[in-house]
């Protein structure tokens, strides 16, 4: 929050304060005059006004508020630069002002204190593979994945369009442990680049004829002279990355055109827009986020899909 909207809230709140504690006991010191009958002589239609003091539970709440404000406005930072009283003691027994950002960074190191305990205690000496095979290790790992991963490769880990299927043994970049382990820290960043400029629309279809022979996907027939046409475009443009056999590249994570599994889908007019438009498919890094001690049980984990 900025200065002034600091400040404009801690005014606007002790304002409020002020002037509430005043209207309290304002109303507290004004005593009306009554008459004999111990009523303020305002009478309507047979009913008089009477002067009875508030109830005490009241007032004691009431004021029970003013001083839960004023013990808050000294503990917590919330006016202006002044920091408050209240102190958060950390892992190393050092003490910083309370925020919620110092809240939520000590209780995350205290947790993470807890897992990396545990971590060192049952898994560090295993490799993914090990992991892979031991439940509790799998439950963890899938945990983490859960929080981190599925939002793009889904609970399932059975991806959607555009993100890999982890289940099915299909890897763009190799799906050994160490593979996997240097995908999830490091991430990867497709480069399919656009080939409408240099195939022009007529090429685009035939070099989609000619991938599409490569793997003849059920229910789509294939255009025979397209496809010859698509053969040359292919050996010339394309074959640097995929492989003069189409089998694709792991080294630069070009797929395999030829098993029929297709990341960004697999119909004719799919095919098309990859290659008239390229892709540029992004998995994040996730070093700094997880930490080597997740990533390890988070590759055991999707290790274990497909072994």
């Amino acid at each position: 929050m900025s200065g002034f909207w600091s400040a404009y809230v801690a005014i606007l709140s002790i304002g409020c304060w002020v002037f509430v504690t005043g209207a309290l006991i304002f109303t507290l010191r004004l005593r009306p005059e009554l008459d004999e009958q111990g009523t303020t002589g305002h009478e309507y239609d047979g009913i008089y006004e009477n002067d009875n003091p508030m109830p005490r539970w009241w007032l004691i709440v009431f004021w029970a508020t003013i001083v839960w404000a004023v013990v808050y406005f000294a503990l917590y930072p919330a006016l202006g630069n002044f920091k408050g009283f209240a102190t958060i003691e950390r892992l190393d027994g050092s003490k910083v002002n309370w925020t919620s950002v110092n809240e939520m960074q000590n209780q995350y190191d205290r947790n993470n204190k807890v897992f990396l305990d545990n971590f060192d205690k049952e898994f560090r000496a295993l490799d993914v593979a090990a992991l892979a095979q031991n439940p509790k290790a799998l439950k963890a790992g899938q945990g983490i994945f859960l929080q981190n991963c599925s939002i793009c490769h889904g609970t399932n880990a059975k991806g959607a369009l555009g993100y890999p299927n982890l289940t099915d043994n299909d890897w763009l970049y190799g799906g050994t442990p160490d593979k996997i382990v240097e995908t999830i820290t490091k991430g990867r960043t497709g480069g399919m680049p656009t080939w409408q400029a240099t195939l022009g629309e007529d090429g685009v279809k035939a070099a989609t004829q000619y991938v599409l022979s490569l793997s003849k996907p059920a229910g789509i027939t294939i255009n025979p002279v397209l496809a010859a046409q698509g053969a040359v475009l292919f050996k010339e443009n394309c074959a640097v990355c995929h492989g003069p056999d189409g089998k694709g590249s792991q080294s630069v994570g070009a797929p395999n055109l030829t098993d029929n599994t297709w990341l960004y889908g697999g119909t004719v007019a799919d095919v098309e827009k990859t290659i008239r438009l390229g892709r540029a498919g992004k998995m994040p890094a996730w070093e700094h986020m997880l930490g080597a001690e997740r990533i390890k049980l988070v590759a055991a984990y999707v290790y274990s899909q497909t072994h």
